[in-house]
């Protein structure tokens, strides 16, 4: 990578000489340039930057500058930034950037910190594999391959297609990834694994030379097409034929490098007639593949149905955040004692664009499976904790926020690294923050995340178990635990006014919980009647459809106002 050094610059007021030439060296050779304050928001932003990553100046500010990073990267930024601020010695790092059009590049960056003051300088280039973004629109060419980017390579599939359609011809779409190539450079470096990329994208193009065409998608991903007159079958010998090009060695400096490949393909007019429900399809299948322990091919029409679908449902949700799909919004919990607003659970949609707007239940589990939930779980969090530190500013104060966690995230090495990092960029104290598990979640933790727990709780924030009373956990196996919270489950809840064992084991978990000191919510509470039992129980907060469902964040700012109000 390659490293900046700065220095003292010039000051830039008046007609100073070295003040203008140091200026210009600085804009010609960094694509982006932002100063940012202690707090991490953006103060300064050169509009041609802004352009850069698809917005205005203007609506920069402000913000902070790891809305700009992907939600996987934005832990270790946080952590340079905080290292400028003690040391004032400048770091180097590469992340990756949101570009126009929602897209994701690697950067090399640069942070120093500022001549006077507390802020941070952020300057930095495209990485070697994706630099310069105007000459390679221009050109349409990987610098690292010679293969054509992903935005031309679509271009051309879609006049392919347009050419199948004229003449009814059957196409083949291909998507290669590279299995576990995420090894190559976290043990050998990045110039190792450079040297691999670029030789199996020779390969690649050799394999689709005089069938079709080959493309560098994100990553360790190829894109590709090849005219199939014999249908299926000619489209499966070309993946064999991909398979076998990638699985021999390459040779870089004293490493023996073996890759192995996972293709997913979908046939034009088969399994669709257009560009993007044939990409989404050989996504999935190529995610099928991968499932069943990578080198392998897989065929859309070779999904069971139910798999099909979920498996398409997950090609879409890993473009979900850039394309700005998700939404977070926030249910209320309540004081049962004077019906006061406590806090909020965040939860979160998507607006699918074929679909209309999808409930958690209906992708959370196959983002789960997949290991987008990391993704998700990262914007999510983010997310909800900047927006109770913009309801702080807009006077709606003492909210706590719990947030859901899956067992994948629990499971992620650096989660709690994260959670910290989050909190700090938000400015939000960490006892506001209450993480949520799901029973069944809790009863299967390893030692590892049990550890993870106490490290977090430690921390101050705090830990809750949903779904709490449905039979998964035993009260000696929740002792073991850190929490301060437990959710009964809402089918105890609304059993309660009419069964006599659904009201006593609601008695049962609130005594329990208050003698280990655990605090308690009631999930579910939908009606007058669903209240009593509780209050009867001792206790004291709850959430539900009685109260509020789901709001968004301007609908919970005028429930929080109008709660207010009410006191």
């Amino acid at each position: 990578m390659w490293r900046a050094t700065l220095g003292v610059a010039p000051q830039a007021g008046g007609d100073d000489p070295d003040a203008r030439v140091y200026r210009q060296i600085v804009d010609q050779a960094f694509d982006l340039r932002i100063r940012v304050g202690r707090d991490g928001r953006i103060v300064l932003c050169p509009e041609e930057c802004a352009r850069l990553v698809g917005c205005h100046a203007e609506d920069l500010l402000g913000q902070p500058f790891t809305t700009l990073v992907h939600p996987r990267d934005g832990a270790i930024v946080g952590q340079y930034l905080a290292r400028v601020r003690r040391s004032r010695a400048s770091v180097s790092f590469v992340v990756r950037v949101r570009i126009a059009q929602r897209r994701w590049r690697r950067f090399e960056l640069v942070a120093a910190a500022a001549v006077s003051g507390h802020d941070t300088l952020i300057v930095g280039r495209e990485a070697r594999a994706t630099r310069s973004v105007a000459a390679e629109a221009n050109a349409a060419t990987d610098a690292l391959t010679g293969l054509p980017l992903r935005g031309a390579h679509l271009e051309r599939l879609e006049r392919a297609l347009a050419r199948a359609r004229r003449e009814q011809l059957v196409l083949a779409i291909y998507v290669v990834d590279l299995d576990r190539f995420a090894l190559v450079n976290d043990e050998l470096g990045r110039d190792v694994g450079d040297a691999v990329l670029r030789e199996q994208g020779r390969r690649i193009a050799a394999v689709f030379a005089g069938h079709g065409e080959a493309g560098r998608g994100d990553g360790d991903e190829f894109l590709a097409y090849a005219w199939a007159a014999g249908g299926a079958d000619e489209a499966l010998l070309l993946a064999h034929d991909i398979r076998i090009a990638l699985a021999s060695p390459v040779s870089v400096g004293e490493h023996e490098i073996f890759s192995t490949a996972s293709v997913g393909i979908a046939l034009y007019p088969r399994d669709g007639n257009e560009r993007s429900r044939l990409l989404d399809g050989a996504v999935a299948a190529m995610h099928q593949a991968k499932r069943s322990q990578g080198d392998r091919h897989a065929f859309v029409d070779a999904l069971p149905g139910r798999k099909s679908s979920r498996l398409l449902l997950d090609a879409a949700l890993r473009n979900a955040v850039g394309n700005g799909e998700l939404e977070l919004y926030y249910q209320p919990v309540i004081s049962l004692e004077d019906e006061s607003l406590l806090g909020c659970e965040a939860l979160v949609r998507w607006h699918h664009p074929e679909r209309g707007l999808l409930m958690p239940d209906e992708f959370l589990d196959i983002s789960e499976e997949t290991g987008t939930i990391l993704e998700l779980g990262a914007w999510v969090l983010r997310g909800a904790c900047d927006q109770v530190t913009a309801w702080r500013a807009e006077g709606i104060d003492a909210i706590q926020l719990s947030v859901n966690v899956s067992a994948r995230q629990l499971r992620e090495e650096h989660f709690a690294d994260l959670v910290t990092w989050v909190l700090e960029a938000a400015h939000l104290d960490p006892g506001r923050l209450i993480l949520e598990i799901t029973e069944s979640i809790a009863v299967r933790l390893a030692e590892y995340e049990t550890r993870l727990l106490h490290v977090l709780r430690s921390a101050g924030i705090g830990l809750a178990i949903d779904d709490f009373g449905m039979g998964h956990a035993s009260l000696a196996y929740l002792k073991h635990l850190p929490v301060n919270r437990v959710k009964i489950d809402k089918a105890f809840v609304q059993g309660a006014p009419a069964s006599p064992i659904d009201a006593a084991i609601v008695r049962g978990i609130v005594m329990m919980a208050r003698e280990m000191g655990i605090d308690v919510v009631a999930e579910g509470v939908e009606t007058r009647e669903h209240v009593e039992p509780l209050r009867a129980a001792g206790c004291t907060k709850a959430q539900g459809f009685l109260y509020a469902p789901a709001l968004s964040a301007a609908q919970f700012a005028a429930f929080a106002a109008a709660s207010r109000r009410k006191r």
